[in-house]
């Protein structure tokens, strides 16, 4: 199985797998109560062998769940790019609203970042490193985007981002101005995009 479903395929099959991720914003949310895929399925009004024909775990599920957010939000700060807003504006609104979004489910988080992908980051590591691994495409050099050197840049960007995002979350890192503080601990490709 993937992490993400590929865009494009069959419209059934995207909405079979949609419609478990649909009501997973709160999953996890009640502490006494973890979520297993009888509630997920309960909750989506599909069939056990629905779910498991596109996820293998609800921590699974809760990664797809974050990746389309993020994926969402990725467009946005695109949009914003290619209108010409300030990379620096553009940049800490998307690392804020990231926060937000993850302040706001923490349960989604945490599922999330108890499964291991296979590159070995957590599920919010790997979804961050998609994440960065599309926006070198869209901004920075793409003849370069399938090195070896690439992917291991990305994974070492999306590990530290994971951790400050944790170290925010936690409270372990004050949250003002943790947006700004994070693009700059940002490679220059990121801060400032070549093709913006």
């Amino acid at each position: 199985m993937t992490l993400v479903a590929e865009r494009g395929e069959d419209p059934r099959a995207e909405r079979s797998r949609a419609a478990p991720i649909s009501p997973t914003s709160h999953l996890g949310e009640v502490p006494d109560a973890p979520p297993n895929v009888s509630t997920v399925t309960r909750a989506a009004n599909v069939h056990r062998a629905t779910f498991y024909n596109h996820f293998e775990s609800v921590e699974q599920l809760a990664v797809d769940a974050i990746d389309e957010q993020l994926e969402r939000l990725r467009e946005a700060d695109y949009r914003g790019r290619h209108e010409g807003l300030e990379p620096e504006v553009v940049g800490t609104r998307t690392l804020e609203n990231i926060l937000e979004f993850f302040d706001a489910h923490p349960g989604l988080y945490r599922l999330a970042s108890a499964w291991v992908a296979p590159s070995g980051l957590s599920g919010i590591g790997e979804v961050i490193r998609r994440q960065v691994h599309s926006f070198r495409v869209e901004f920075d050099d793409p003849s370069s985007a399938d090195s070896a050197e690439a992917a291991a840049e990305e994974t070492y960007i999306a590990g530290g981002m994971t951790a400050v995002f944790a170290a925010v979350l936690s409270g372990d890192l004050r949250r003002d101005h943790a947006s700004i503080r994070l693009l700059e601990l940002l490679p220059e490709w990121m801060q400032h995009p070549l093709r913006a």
